[in-house]
């Protein structure tokens, strides 16, 4: 009896580390294979950014729970087959039938470990997806933000907005204001609009990916092949939406919201019948 009491729990930490190494070796094999297939799409952002080496790591750990998505259950699947394969090939399940232990006292290690795992990629999908998605939004909106901040200087045409070129006699430092600025606005126009105004700033909304430049006192000159036009404004707010160089890890979707939000949004949606379905079908396949 003192035998027989101590034969479980000694199999099943035996069965469970024939099923964890393999385990642990697949999973970090499949994680850098998927890495490196995300890594050379995603170059194009990194370098257009020129995002640093911290903001690289941020960035890259922000895209890691989508590939857990697929590793963790990939690599169960190499953990169970590879060890119980390793199990029959030396004959050990021949000998533990042998030995008097039914193939019922072998299952309860696998039960457990495919379980842990069930609840260790629940969570990847249900939680740290959508985290993640928001987190590589406002990680990305900040880094371009920088870069144009950084990039409008002073005595300088700044083009680091597109068709929209700015030009800056003097920034505070303290406060970031501008003083005498001009800004060229060439965006679905044959002839560029030119605003000049004695002040302004640059403000940002990260919820729409967007900056404004707002100008204060100053007029707006608007050419024509007829006719010119000149407006003389006390404020005035040019909106510039920041455009993401093209990544789908960079884009931001309807169903990256979280769980509850999803499920809330589609209770919500009773118009858009099939916007109600689409966000239905992801609340599903997350579980």
């Amino acid at each position: 009896m003192k035998l027989h009491s101590k034969i479980p729990p000694l199999l099943y930490s035996y069965l469970a580390t024939e099923m964890l190494a393999p385990f642990f070796a697949s999973f970090l094999i499949m994680n850098c294979v998927f890495f490196l297939a995300k890594l050379i799409p995603f170059l194009n952002f990194v370098l257009e950014l020129n995002i640093s080496f911290p903001d690289f790591i941020r960035l890259f750990s922000y895209i890691f729970p989508n590939i857990f998505l697929y590793s963790i259950p990939m690599a169960a699947m190499m953990g169970v087959t590879i060890g119980f394969a390793r199990l029959s090939s030396d004959s050990e399940i021949l000998a533990l039938k042998a030995s008097g232990i039914s193939m019922y006292q072998i299952l309860p290690p696998v039960i457990i470990v495919a379980a842990l795992i069930a609840l260790l990629t629940s969570f990847v999908s249900i939680k740290l997806i959508p985290l993640s998605a928001v987190s590589i939004k406002q990680l990305s909106y900040q880094l371009l933000k920088e870069k144009i901040s950084k990039g409008i200087k002073e005595h300088m045409f700044t083009e680091a907005l597109g068709d929209v070129v700015v030009y800056v006699d003097k920034i505070d430092k303290n406060t970031g204001e501008w003083t005498d600025v001009w800004v060229s606005d060439m965006r679905g126009v044959d002839n560029p609009i030119v605003t000049m105004a004695s002040t302004g700033r640059m403000d940002s909304s990260q919820q729409d990916m967007m900056v404004s430049i707002v100008l204060r006192n100053g007029s707006l000159h608007k050419p024509g092949n007829d006719n010119a036009q000149i407006v003389q404004f006390d404020q005035y707010q040019i909106k510039i939406p920041l455009h993401l160089p093209e990544s789908k890890n960079t884009r931001l979707k309807r169903t990256d919201l979280p769980m509850r939000e999803l499920l809330e949004e589609a209770q919500q949606t009773n118009n858009n019948i099939e916007k109600k379905l689409n966000l239905l079908i992801e609340f599903h396949k997350r579980l």
